[in-house]
């Protein structure tokens, strides 16, 4: 969240930065000053290069994250769960060598039928929390047949809370 509101406010800044340096063109025009080409990307270069990606995150992921803080956590209830595992390698650095991440992916079907999909490394997935055992219980040891309550974030789909029905 707070990586979405500091890119929020570097698209703010970067905004900011253009909106000036336009006035700043236009009062140069207004005095009798002749800004060159070069002067004027020299003002809007910086600012551009960087509101894209600030504006790219906070659009793309921040949005989620900010419909959640507004409506809050929603119970839903998951029909069926499924569950895949997967590897992937990661380089430890240029000369360490790489190591191996399980990720597991939970697919859970709600009652009205949408679909979503959780992706949690292994790592924490085996911190023994309440939730990790009822995806365990739900999702790999009983696939598709247990039914699940939970607490979400419904658009980032953050799991608060979880019980087995």
């Amino acid at each position: 969240m707070i990586v979405y509101a500091v890119a929020f406010l570097i698209m703010l800044a970067c905004i900011g930065a253009i909106t000036w340096a336009f006035d700043r063109f236009a009062r140069a025009e207004r005095a009798g000053k002749v800004m060159g080409f070069h002067a004027r990307l020299a003002y809007l270069a910086l600012p551009v290069i960087i509101l894209i990606p600030s504006t790219f995150n906070t659009l793309a992921y921040g949005t989620p994250v900010a419909l959640d803080l507004a409506t809050g956590p929603q119970t839903v209830t998951v029909a069926s769960c499924t569950h895949k595992e997967r590897t992937e390698s990661r380089s430890r650095g240029r000369y360490a060598g790489s190591y191996t991440v399980i990720i597991h992916r939970f697919t859970m079907t709600l009652t009205d039928g949408t679909t979503h999909q959780t992706n949690v490394r292994d790592e924490y997935f085996r911190n023994h929390s309440t939730i990790n055992r009822v995806l365990d219980d739900a999702c790999i040891k009983n696939p598709g047949t247990t039914s699940v309550t939970m607490s979400v974030s419904y658009y980032s789909w953050v799991i608060h809370d979880a019980h087995l029905n």
